[in-house]
């Protein structure tokens, strides 16, 4: 059995589905992921929380758990015993990998420890269920922001790694198109130069992606053409933001809470918040715990209602702005606490409209994504900035394409995405916009006084599509090995075919150099004779390999979409 996988390592919640490829038309299916529920039992759910709790000792005999219990239990606890809680530790990749999850616990893990337990569960209940065909064997894809960083990614395949795990890594609103072009007739819906905007508003972060409609071999495909800068703007600023709000509505009637509370009181606001704007329900009780391991008599409450949740989110995150609104800046302190960087302005319209403008694209659809926008009220917000945006510049309104499944799309989309390399389905092209260039030394005599010459050698045009590979022609070269080199990077917006030699380098664009040393075998001179092998993955990163005539590779990377 050869199955694709598809996992959506969400910041709030983690979900899986897979298909079997042998079908002529195979069926997406959601994968039921074994964890501790909140009532104690073990059992299977589609959805697991993006939680991990150390338990109390004698929550360990009575559980017969090891630490730290990963999903709804976990979520649970969050909110009654915080110092032994972590949530929204994919946020953290984007920061630093040290173990200090949760701040000023006595157990700490590190980013990328959280993420290989989130990961370590879904394997074990996957292997559980399919003992003959283990994971590992299987085409495993895990989605990311489009926007996160080439460190971040690092970070999440080093996660994927350290369980023993192979998979690749495809963007999150990108697997969200995909999974609704795989359950819907698109073919009518789009036409030649049509712009589809995806807003993937998540847990921890919120992106941009731009999709053109073009021809491909006289049928109509699709481009990713741009993707929004790095946004730690998403469902956690919001619930900081409702707790900030009840911390006053407590202090009102004449109660201060302490820093454990608060902490716990964040938690207790994202699960009404989540009650509330998921349901019909007009208002929720935060009922607020005592210290402990449970809940005690003496327990603080207070209510919220869904008309305050609305105006608290829709004023500060989702206001109404013009096209040409400036994002807010301000002087950061020289010295602040450790933690995440939050975007500076709160508001995710003002964001959206610079990312439009800086595209000069008023988009003619828009589809949304993420746990964010399950909120009818955020989405029409976000479709009424987008209908006045496109009246100011004299287009048409967006279609808004409805149908999509907020909660499981990134998942079945990564799946979609495997298919689609498979013959099934459309396929997404995303090209470099840009040719890319390495440094290379000129061989001549030393002249004093005089550099020796640098020309580049164009190892990436325009419009190489993101997921290929490609042998780099022209003249033999060699790699200096055993001691500190420097390989430069340059960058043109015109096209230049693979293997051409530029001379003239204020033609191009210098990037930042790659400093390093690299290692060689004790039979080696000062310089091995290599190949050049370029490399563009579904993320933009771009991998030149240097390959010597006995294997051996050296690998230099860089991200193109920064």
């Amino acid at each position: 059995m050869s199955a694709i996988v598809g996992i959506d390592l969400g910041t709030t919640n983690t979900t899986v589905s897979y298909a079997f490829c042998k079908q002529d038309k195979p069926e997406i299916i959601l994968f039921p992921i074994t964890q501790r529920l909140k009532d104690e039992s073990v059992a299977q759910s589609f959805v697991l929380p993006s939680f991990l709790y150390f338990p109390l000792d004698e929550e360990m005999e009575a559980l017969a758990c090891s630490t730290p219990i990963v999903g709804e239990y976990a979520q649970k606890r969050s909110g009654e015993v915080p110092e032994r809680s972590i949530s929204s530790s994919k946020s953290w990749l984007c920061q630093q990998n040290q173990p200090l999850l949760p701040i000023g616990g006595e157990k700490q893990l590190s980013a990328v420890d959280c993420a290989a337990e989130i990961l370590k569960t879904i394997q074990t209940a996957w292997d559980q269920q399919f003992p003959d065909h283990p994971l590992k064997d299987q085409e495993v894809y895990v989605t990311v922001p489009a926007s996160f960083v080439p460190h971040a990614r690092a970070l999440v395949q080093q996660a994927i790694e350290q369980i023993g795990l192979k998979a690749a890594l495809i963007e999150e609103p990108q697997a969200a198109l995909y999974a609704w072009l795989w359950s819907h007739n698109w073919k009518d819906r789009f036409q030649l130069s049509d712009s589809l905007l995806v807003v993937d508003i998540g847990g921890g972060t919120t992106d941009f992606s731009l999709v053109v409609a073009e021809e491909q071999d006289k049928n109509l495909s699709f481009s990713r053409v741009a993707v929004g800068p790095h946004l730690l703007l998403g469902g956690d600023n919001i619930d900081h933001t409702l707790a900030h709000f009840m911390v006053n509505r407590f202090s009102e009637s004449g109660v201060q809470l302490d820093e454990w509370q608060e902490r716990s009181l964040v938690a207790l606001c994202r699960s009404a918040k989540e009650e509330i704007l998921n349901s019909k329900a007009q208002k929720r009780e935060i009922v607020l715990p005592g210290r402990g391991s449970k809940l005690i008599a003496k327990s603080l409450r207070a209510e919220i209602t869904r008309e305050e949740i609305e105006r608290i989110c829709l004023d500060g995150f989702f206001p109404t702005v013009s096209f040409n609104d400036e994002l807010f800046k301000s002087t950061s302190s020289a010295l602040k606490q450790v933690g995440l960087e939050y975007a500076t302005d709160p508001r995710i319209t003002a964001h959206l409209a610079a990312f439009l403008r800086s595209n000069d694209q008023v988009p003619t659809a828009v589809l949304f994504n993420g746990g964010t926008c399950k909120s009818q009220s955020f989405q029409r917000r976000v479709v009424e900035n987008l209908n006045s945006w496109a009246e100011s510049v004299d287009k048409k309104s967006p279609e808004v394409l409805t149908g999509a499944d907020l909660d499981f799309a990134v998942s079945r989309g990564a799946v979609a995405y495997g298919l689609s390399k498979r013959g099934f389905g459309v396929r997404i092209k995303s090209n470099l916009a840009a040719s890319y260039f390495v440094g290379i030394e000129e061989a001549r005599p030393a002249i004093p006084g005089a550099p020796i010459p640098i020309s580049a050698l164009c190892v990436a045009p325009v419009g190489l599509e993101e997921g290929s590979a490609v042998n780099v022609p022209g003249l033999k070269l060699s790699l200096l090995v055993g001691r500190p080199v420097q390989l430069k990077f340059f960058m043109a917006e015109k096209e230049y075919p693979i293997g051409a030699f530029v001379k003239r380098l204020s033609n191009l664009q210098e990037l930042h150099p790659i400093e390093t040393q690299l290692e060689g075998s004790s039979s080696d001179q000062e310089s091995v004779d290599v190949r050049l092998i370029t490399e563009v993955d579904e993320l933009g990163t771009l991998s030149l390999s240097c390959k010597s005539e006995d294997d051996r590779t050296w690998k230099f990377e860089f991200h193109t979409r920064t």
